[in-house]
């Protein structure tokens, strides 16, 4: 059996734990025949949607990962490569490709709410 670069793609990436500055993604291997051997890792890539500019790129061994230092109210597109021993697959948009627009933090606190000794609590 010799090894090639993945034919395929990971597979359904979804964002969950959103923050203000971070997104948590995760992902599955790509399907068994598009592997091409023993999956040994992955790339993350972080793009601004308006401008395909690259801003971050990270590698992980495992199938999630946290991307931390974004800025509030900016819409990213997430993508995910895998990586054989030979190479890395493709970034396949449509099974790899999600967005997200990060909250804008508002300080809800900053015009007093709270009246008769109530304590306010900022949130996102």
């Amino acid at each position: 059996y010799s090894f090639q670069v993945p034919s395929g793609s990971p597979q359904r990436l979804e964002i969950d734990q959103i923050t203000k500055t971070s997104v948590r993604l995760q992902w599955s291997k790509p399907n068994r025949a598009a592997r091409q051997g023993n999956v040994t890792g992955y790339q993350i890539t972080t793009s601004l949607t308006s401008s395909g500019n690259t801003v971050k790129i990270e590698i992980s061994m495992a199938l999630t990962q946290t991307i931390s230092s974004l800025r509030p109210n900016t819409l990213y597109t997430f993508y995910v490569a895998a990586c054989t021993n030979v190479g890395w697959s493709s970034r396949n948009v449509a099974a790899s490709m999600n967005a997200v627009t990060l909250e804008r933090d508002i300080d809800e606190c900053s015009s007093s709410p709270c009246q008769h000794g109530g304590q306010c609590e900022d949130g996102i």
